[in-house]
């Protein structure tokens, strides 16, 4: 999970004084478009699967029901199981990925989530992850080792590129690292934190991390 951009302009049919959804096609477009089509928690390309999420949940804030800055893509896996109770830290003024750390433990084939604990928002927001991702009570049902393995799938390639980069630091392989690292990418939160681990790394490719940069 990323700090993500929201377009300034609010879409018309939200602006209109009737206005009876939140989830016209001008919102559903501009969504999409400012995610670069991924769920902005799990980081995932939605494709056509995606829902329109209330980020502060319908049932305890219905006067921010239509709120543009309350409204963001996800996809069916994450909106389903995102219940009111959790109360996740606002992905447009804060950089998620530097406040929570977000690693993979290759060995326990497990999820790795810490933050500041005496803010209630990061914890809420690590032990949403650590569901979606870990699965409830550390056990994973079909959608969650879907989730898991495609991270994992993900989390290897990059970890490949960089090897790869490190054993010949020639013109193309540098280029699979950034490439890796594009805003357009999934679990861009993860790779950060590999480079973040690898102070070598990190200090050669901190510039092409520009998701941390786009919206500082």
């Amino acid at each position: 999970m990323i700090k993500v951009r929201k377009r300034v302009i609010v879409p018309a049919s939200l602006r209109h004084p009737l206005r009876n959804t939140y989830n016209g096609q001008d919102v559903q477009e501009a969504l999409l478009e400012d995610s670069d089509r991924k769920c902005y928690i799990c980081e995932q390309y939605v494709n056509k699967s995606f829902q329109v999420e209330h980020h502060m949940s319908q049932l305890q804030f219905p006067h921010l029901r239509y709120e543009w800055k309350n409204l963001f893509l996800s996809c069916a896996y994450c909106n389903s199981r995102k219940s009111a109770r959790y109360d996740l830290l606002d992905p447009i003024s804060n950089n998620i990925e530097v406040l929570i750390t977000q690693q993979l433990d290759l060995k326990q084939k497990t999820v790795l989530l810490a933050g500041d604990e005496s803010n209630p928002q990061i914890v809420s927001t690590i032990n949403f992850l650590k569901k979606l991702f870990n699965g409830k009570n550390g056990l994973r049902d079909v959608r969650c080792k879907e989730l898991y393995n495609d991270l994992l799938r993900e989390y290897v390639l990059f970890l490949k590129f960089l090897l790869g980069y490190k054993q010949n630091k020639n013109y193309n392989n540098k280029q699979r690292v950034i490439d890796s690292l594009l805003l357009t990418k999934e679990f861009l939160a993860f790779k950060y934190w590999i480079l973040k681990n690898d102070s070598a790394s990190y200090a050669e490719f901190k510039d092409y991390l520009r998701f941390n940069k786009l919206f500082q």
